[in-house]
């Protein structure tokens, strides 16, 4: 399975382009419109490399909401809390992370929603990550309760993506022109709506 799922990891890395700037507005305005939003406090994303969808415009957004974002460390993501102004640092794999000096860590356990990044998902809820397994382990950990949301443009929403024992599946997934609630998410497809 480990090479089947290098064969599409190759397969879409080809394929991947950065997402328009209209359809990262339309999963950030979706994603608006979820109870599970709306009710949230403490929110865990991610920054953005070129070919995943920006997020970053939410932190602008009027609410009570606390922003929680990973850096590498390790074989693990340490989790830091957002402040404005606070510094990046260009940390591993060229992603941008807290400066761990100015951003306070946080524990797993204070995630309401977590927003996930991958090369593609399927409807199931299945993600089909970059391949180095650190949010298989993050949202593996002791802890975590947070509702789990797969974030990707509609062209990435494969009909089917193979799934590991140790791959942890979403709860939803948001693209820009539908939400696909995973069964046994415990969500209702009504009431998420909005």
């Amino acid at each position: 399975m480990q090479m089947e799922k290098k064969t599409l990891r190759d397969g879409i890395r080809k394929e991947l382009i950065p997402p328009r700037p209209e359809e990262a507005s339309a999963i950030r305005s979706r994603l608006m419109t979820l109870d599970c939003w709306r009710t949230a406090r403490t929110i865990f994303t991610y920054h953005p490399l070129q070919n995943e969808v920006d997020l970053l415009p939410l932190l602008d957004e009027k609410g009570a909401k606390e922003w929680i974002f990973p850096r590498v460390n390790g074989e693990a993501l340490s989790l830091h809390r957002w402040a404005p102004h606070a510094p990046w640092l260009k940390g591993a794999f060229d992603i941008r992370e807290p400066d761990p000096e100015h951003w306070a860590e946080v524990g797993i356990e204070t995630i309401d929603l977590a927003l996930i990044p991958g090369l593609a998902f399927d409807r199931t809820g299945s993600r089909l990550g970059r391949g180095k397994g650190f949010y298989d382990r993050l949202l593996a950990s002791e802890g975590f309760r947070a509702l789990k949301i797969g974030i990707v443009t509609e062209r990435f929403l494969l009909a089917e993506i193979p799934r590991e024992p140790h791959d942890i599946g979403m709860d939803l997934v948001v693209t820009e022109s539908a939400l696909h609630i995973t069964e046994g998410s415990g969500l209702d497809n009504g009431a998420e709506r909005g």
